[in-house]
């Protein structure tokens, strides 16, 4: 498979996260039985992309952050900043092609081409399926 350029951003399941912190080595954090240094992250910010959607999968725009509450395992983090973003994102669209899906096939191409249906034009999306094996089927367009 081609790989992208590191700028883009890449949105697989709804839900980007990116931790921006500084990498350090923590000095005497091994023990005789490790013979790995120990890395520690100072995360000072993390980014949480999220589509809401109505019962039928339109998008609801203008929504405030006192709806959202977050939560990273069963703990409540506190939403330093709220604020709507229409910015065109890249997204890799996987499709299990495996027998197990064989019924299921034309309902899988028809989700995904109402997907592309949905997305902004400036979107940019590539088509993934995988068997046995993992198939780059459509690069980024």
């Amino acid at each position: 498979m081609t790989s992208r350029p590191s700028n883009q951003g890449l949105l697989l399941s709804g839900l980007l996260l990116v931790g921006l912190g500084v990498l350090s080595l923590a000095e005497g954090q091994t023990s005789a039985q490790e013979s790995s240094p120990l890395f520690r992250a100072d995360v000072e910010t993390i980014l949480v992309n999220v589509l809401v959607t109505d019962q039928n999968g339109q998008p609801i725009s203008a929504l405030e952050q006192g709806i959202f509450h977050l939560f990273e395992d069963g703990v409540e983090q506190e939403i330093l900043n709220f604020f709507p973003v229409d910015a065109p994102f890249s997204v890799a669209l996987m499709l299990d092609t495996s027998y197990s899906t064989v019924g299921k096939l034309g309902r899988i191409q028809n989700a995904a081409i109402g997907f592309l249906h949905q997305i902004h034009p400036d979107d940019e999306v590539m088509v993934i399926s995988f068997d046995d094996q993992v198939y780059l089927d459509t690069d980024f367009t």
